[in-house]
């Protein structure tokens, strides 16, 4: 087990079993108010550049990116702010 380990080393290391200085974090669903705090935008449908930008001002190991849709997918946002896919 390594002291400081980078998020690379240690996402590997966990992926295959072994120990880490620490559990890796990581979200995909942050919340819009912690969101425009840490990056100054408002997001709208997810966007992977900024979970990208959130997850590195949060000091995350990893980002979840969601790539490639259903050509019938939609997203829908209320005027409550309620999100849809």
């Amino acid at each position: 087990m390594g002291k400081n380990m980078n998020s690379v080393d240690r996402m590997l290391k966990t992926f295959r079993g072994e120990k880490v200085d620490r559990v890796p974090m990581y979200d995909y669903l942050f919340q819009k108010e912690l969101f425009v705090e840490l990056t100054g935008a408002r997001p709208g449908a997810y966007n992977i550049s900024q979970a990208i930008q959130c997850a590195k001002a949060l000091n995350h190991d990893m980002v979840a990116c969601f790539i490639g849709t259903d050509e019938n997918f939609e997203t829908t946002i209320d005027e409550d702010g309620q999100y849809t896919d």
